[in-house]
């Protein structure tokens, strides 16, 4: 008799685990349909994908371009800048032949006068 009780006790206690489990299976389920709702499709999340590429790829060619313009300036100041000291050279070299010609021109007429 004491084991029948005690058969039973387990029989019971398996019950109640598997109406538990169908329960906690339905809340499960439930929760999943929500989820399911809230989730968006593989066509949603490829368009949020391509959208979101789409704007970095924006943003790069904007960043590329601001790049590519700084870089055109820097070039053309360089260039402009290069073309001043050649022109600064020229007429340094222009003045020290002019300096140097006056000199000898001096000094020829210095000798001659001697």
């Amino acid at each position: 008799p004491k084991g029948d009780l005690v058969r039973k006790l387990h029989l019971v206690e398996e019950e109640l685990k598997q109406t538990k489990a169908r329960i906690q299976a339905t809340e499960d389920g439930k929760q999943q349909e929500i989820d399911m709702k809230d989730m968006k499709s593989p066509e949603e999340v490829a368009k949020i994908i391509e959208d979101i590429k789409e704007a970095f790829e924006d943003e790069i060619a904007d960043l590329l371009m601001q790049e590519r313009e700084q870089f055109e300036k820097d070039r053309a100041e360089f260039q402009r800048e290069r073309e001043d000291f050649k022109l600064e050279q020229e007429e340094f070299l222009k003045q020290a032949e002019e300096i140097a010609a006056e000199q000898m021109e001096g000094a020829q007429n210095n000798r001659a006068g001697s």
